[in-house]
């Protein structure tokens, strides 16, 4: 699922258990961008 919250607790903790927290930050960029694109 996509999370839309930005606490930094929640992000050291998500580091520490998901292996795809590498490229959050990057998938959260796209998923910024894309909204701001195609807003309806």
């Amino acid at each position: 699922f996509i999370r839309f919250d930005k606490k930094k607790s929640d992000e050291v903790k998500r580091s520490q258990s998901d292996k795809f927290a590498s490229i959050s930050a990057v998938w959260d960029k796209f998923v910024r961008n894309s909204q701001s694109c195609y807003k309806l």
